[in-house]
């Protein structure tokens, strides 16, 4: 504890360590994920301002080849989805994403053409921010 003034503040002893993320770090991950005909994806979707966020993930055993930037995981943004069809749907955080396109092509019903092109679609090419923590 110090003192000054006649006002009496306590000294942390230890630091607290709090994850960051990492500039040098990249953010971006282009994911494909592919469901059978008719399956449920399980996957939840969650529309937080302009973001785009995976809150549910299946639980599903991965390849031992698969690293983890390869899957899909709960918390990331999703920044683009494209389907097998080709069918394209951006997210507002595209364009944060991407700063070298003024023109991101964002459909004020993002959201729902988005979750539209989920129902719909058997493979889904997506990109991904992925807020990396370093401990």
């Amino acid at each position: 504890t110090g003192s000054t003034s006649g006002e009496t503040y306590a000294v942390a002893d230890s630091i607290t360590r709090i994850p960051t993320v990492s500039p040098v770090v990249p953010n971006l991950f282009p994911v494909t994920i592919t469901e059978e005909s008719g399956k449920s994806w399980g996957i939840l979707l969650a529309m937080e301002g302009s973001m785009c966020v995976v809150m549910r993930v299946p639980d599903v055993s991965k390849p031992s080849n698969a690293s983890a930037t390869e899957e899909l995981q709960r918390g990331d943004l999703i920044v683009s989805i494209r389907n097998e069809r080709n069918e394209c749907v951006n997210t507002p955080t595209y364009a944060s994403t991407h700063h070298d396109s003024w023109d991101a092509n964002i459909s004020p019903e993002w959201f729902k053409v988005a979750v539209g092109i989920f129902k719909e679609s058997n493979t889904l090419h997506l990109e991904v921010r992925r807020a990396i923590s370093m401990a």
